[in-house]
């Protein structure tokens, strides 16, 4: 029952009657046969192609456009997210979008956070038996219920949705994102990472298919992306297409007083699926720590201590929302090793970021978003063959002179580039419609006459 009332507001008989209202008239007013997006502009219909009437034409022949709702100065934003959309996830949704909210509130821009599923649903997760799969699936239903709802309610009570990699799930055919980018009055789609690539772990989802994604940038009104070859694909679909990089958290503080003598913390931030790209590197890490007593720091799951066999010890602390400043703060070097790959180009170097903020001096190779936010000899050095990452790490480990100085260079950096302040003019601009586009009025009234 609480998932039922997770998926629609019972407590609002009105919302839930606008709701209803909706899905019936969709066949009778919108239609299902064109999936073509026909985005609204204020001057002009860009509708008028092929053929095609304009739909500032069909307005005016039903008298005129449906009004604005006035709510008040403002903007509300439906933010629909990949996964639960939890902050103890830490996921895109939290890093991207949550992270601004207080602060686009204080602004007069609403979020209103909606995760793909119940936070209890792993949606391509088999494991656990069958209870754990009839579990998994109701969990799909009720979020798909909760999907059609929002569809019904949204040209009325927001101004704007914003889609965080995916509308529902990012496998199967695009029919919900389709389905939105025809309901919101202005639409935009956020990515992170090259996700219509599969993952490169090889643990592709059921029914996974690149069309979701290319389908969302075709019917978005405008697109955000992390860096520059993201922004180069999605400029193939959508004319609109703005640059902002994920930012972590201000409130990790870098470390203020020095620290005592002892080894050097080499440490490395993330989720298990991207440590495959630490394990080629490990046998550095393992020389240096032979030379000069460093030691490995893994700020992750649990479970990543039985990940591999490790050529060195790694002191794992378990990753929490609510320690993960403190806990960056105590590494004296952040690493992030990865190939040169599509998918890696896509990454947006978020780890770096965190290091930078936590004060730390960065080792990473040069691939994609790393060769723009590092700073060869300045923030951090670029590796890539075993010699170099092992020649990088033996220089900080023996200087802390050195750490420390590239240390406050790369926060001096997240400072003027990646932190809350800098970032959020942009961000706020980019989720604001344009003028003259908004919610609609439920009851419209009497049409004008001719």
């Amino acid at each position: 029952m609480w998932g039922l009332w997770w998926s629609v507001d019972l407590w609002r008989p009105v919302a839930l009657w606008r709701g209803l209202s909706c899905l019936l008239r969709w066949p009778v007013v919108y239609g299902f046969g064109n999936t073509r997006r026909r985005r609204v502009s204020p001057v002009k219909g860009r509708g008028e192609k092929n053929g095609e009437q304009g739909i500032m034409s069909v307005l005016s022949e039903r008298g005129g456009p449906p009004a604005i709702e006035d709510r008040g100065a403002g903007t509300a934003v439906l933010v629909t997210a990949f996964g639960s959309g939890s902050p103890k996830a830490k996921s895109t949704t939290w890093l991207r979008a949550q992270a601004f909210a207080e602060e686009l509130e204080t602004q007069g821009v609403r979020l209103g956070v909606s995760g793909t599923v119940p936070p209890f649903v792993y949606p391509w997760g088999w494991e656990g038996g069958w209870s754990s799969v009839l579990k998994r699936i109701g969990g799909i239903s009720v979020g798909a219920v909760k999907r059609l709802v929002q569809a019904a309610l949204l040209p009325y009570r927001y101004d704007v949705h914003l889609a965080l990699r995916d509308v529902f799930l990012f496998t199967g055919p695009p029919v919900f994102e389709k389905l939105f980018a025809r309901r919101a009055p202005f639409f935009v789609f956020e990515i992170d990472d090259a996700i219509w690539e599969p993952p490169p772990d090889g643990k592709t989802p059921p029914l996974w298919t690149p069309e979701r994604v290319i389908t969302a940038a075709r019917l978005a009104d405008r697109m955000i992306v992390g860096n520059e070859y993201l922004a180069t694909w999605a400029r193939a679909y959508c004319d609109d297409v703005r640059i902002i990089p994920t930012v972590p958290d201000d409130a990790i503080i870098p470390r203020q007083e020095e620290r005592a003598p002892g080894p050097c913390r080499i440490g490395w931030y993330g989720q298990m699926g991207g440590f495959h790209f630490v394990v080629p590197f490990l046998p550095a890490l393992a020389a240096v720590s032979e030379k000069t007593g460093a030691q490995l720091h893994l700020l992750s799951h649990p479970d990543i201590a039985s990940y591999c066999e490790y050529p060195v010890t790694p002191q794992v602390v378990p990753w929490d929302p609510a320690t993960e400043g403190s806990e960056l703060s105590r590494f004296d070097v952040g690493i992030m090793p990865m190939p040169d790959t599509v998918w890696t180009r896509g990454k947006c170097s978020n780890k770096i970021i965190h290091y930078m903020a936590a004060g730390l001096p960065v080792v990473a190779s040069p691939y994609g978003m790393n060769s723009e936010v590092v700073r060869h000899g300045e923030t951090g050095f670029w590796a890539e063959t075993p010699e170099e990452w092992t020649e990088a790490l033996l220089r900080l480990a023996e200087d802390p002179q050195l750490r420390t100085q590239m240390g406050k260079a790369g926060r001096a950096l997240y400072e003027e580039r990646y932190s809350h302040e800098a970032v959020l003019p942009h961000y706020r601009e980019a989720i604001t419609p344009p003028a003259g586009i908004g919610r609609r009025r439920f009851f419209r009234g009497k049409r004008r006459s001719a």
